[in-house]
């Protein structure tokens, strides 16, 4: 089991050897577990965090807490595989922290941001030649809240 948690976090993750070794020196430091690699951990930009009671611990900086809340919101916008790769990010708009509309999938639009496969950039441009939100939504087969988003995601008042 171990073999395969490090083989994830340097293939899948890209996390050097030599932060790896650091890593489990801190988790046996502070946490004074003897193998590491078999704790629950958490991957997410760049770093390998468990959870402690004090938060969300980063081995791989020494032991330093996360901000557990932010680290969590910024994570949650992006969608993963079985395998813990990243699919799709659902970016924020208009204080949400994640829009349930608007998603850049390479899948879709060469990754451009849509909404239900229509790029938000065209919805834009048709809204600022004038058209409404209400006939840009029946056209596309959009509910009006799906356009606003893209408006707004596009910068624009809508």
């Amino acid at each position: 089991m171990e073999a395969n948690v490090l083989a994830a976090l340097r293939e899948e993750h890209r996390i050097s050897m030599a932060k790896i070794r650091r890593m489990v020196e801190c988790a046996k430091e502070h946490l004074g577990v003897t193998r590491p690699l078999l704790l629950d951990l958490k991957t997410g930009l760049g770093d390998v965090f468990i959870k402690d009671p004090e938060g969300l611990l980063s081995l791989t900086r020494s032991g330093q807490l996360a901000l557990e809340e932010i680290l969590e919101r910024y994570l949650a916008r992006v969608d993963r595989d079985v395998w813990g790769r990243p699919l799709r990010f659902h970016p924020p708009v208009a204080g949400q922290i994640r829009s349930d509309r608007i998603v850049l999938d390479p899948e879709v639009a060469f990754g451009a941001p849509t909404v239900k496969g229509i790029r938000t950039r065209i919805i834009a441009l048709r809204y600022d030649s004038g058209e409404t939100p209400e006939f840009l939504a029946e056209d596309y087969g959009l509910s009006v809240e799906d356009v606003k988003e893209a408006v707004v995601f596009e910068g624009r008042a809508a």
